[in-house]
């Protein structure tokens, strides 16, 4: 199936393309926005923006696939591998690892100046695994460790929570989330306590 382009509203440079399948390449071009509508419900990502480094256009590919899934709970591994290579599994609670790449015509990795990555989650898989959608984050390998990602959630429907996170590098990826209980402090404030959690939720006692 050949690409579907989307019209653009007047004022936007950015070219979107609605990836179907992960065998089509989009022109990638310095100082333009690469915007990507991923359309593929077994992936859970949802959109990437991204932001080529200065330097010549060229053809670029996003692969993506979901390397493994832990959703419903049960003892999880201590390690994975990926494309031949073994890595330690994040810290927190794994809903998912998943790999995605960005290269050229010829397979090899692209290097951008960042990239924003739209995914969701379904709410039955965090309540399988005892998360809330503010404790999911989005953690990314380096090559030597799981670095988090600053993660926001963006919007939740019936059945999905949806979150934007902000990348330098592709490949590995994993949606995780810590159960760790929000630390919780007190100030007297003009003769009122008042509590303030490490969210930024803050009440009156």
């Amino acid at each position: 199936m050949g690409k579907m382009i989307a019209q653009l509203a007047p004022g936007h440079d950015a070219v979107i393309f609605h990836l179907i399948r992960r065998s089509e390449d989009w022109p990638l071009a310095a100082g333009q926005p690469l915007v990507l509508r991923i359309d593929n419900a077994t992936i859970p990502i949802r959109s990437v923006v991204v932001h080529g480094r200065n330097g010549a256009s060229l053809d670029v590919r996003l692969v993506a696939e979901v390397v493994r899934s832990f959703r419903g709970g049960g003892p999880a591994p201590t390690t994975v591998t990926v494309d031949g290579v073994t890595i330690p599994i994040p810290p927190g609670v794994v809903v998912l690892l998943l790999k995605m790449e960005l290269v050229d015509s010829n397979g090899h990795a692209v290097p951008v100046d960042d990239a924003g990555i739209t995914f969701s989650v379904l709410k039955r898989d965090l309540a399988s695994l005892g998360l809330l959608p503010r404790q999911v984050v989005l953690t990314h390998w380096n090559g030597r460790s799981w670095d988090a990602l600053s993660t926001q959630g963006a919007s939740e429907s019936d059945d999905e929570a949806f979150f934007t996170a902000t990348t330098t590098g592709f490949s590995p990826f994993a949606i995780s989330g810590d159960r760790t209980p929000p630390t919780v402090s007190f100030a007297l404030d003009q003769g009122v306590l008042r509590a303030t959690l490490a969210d930024g939720l803050s009440g009156v006692d």
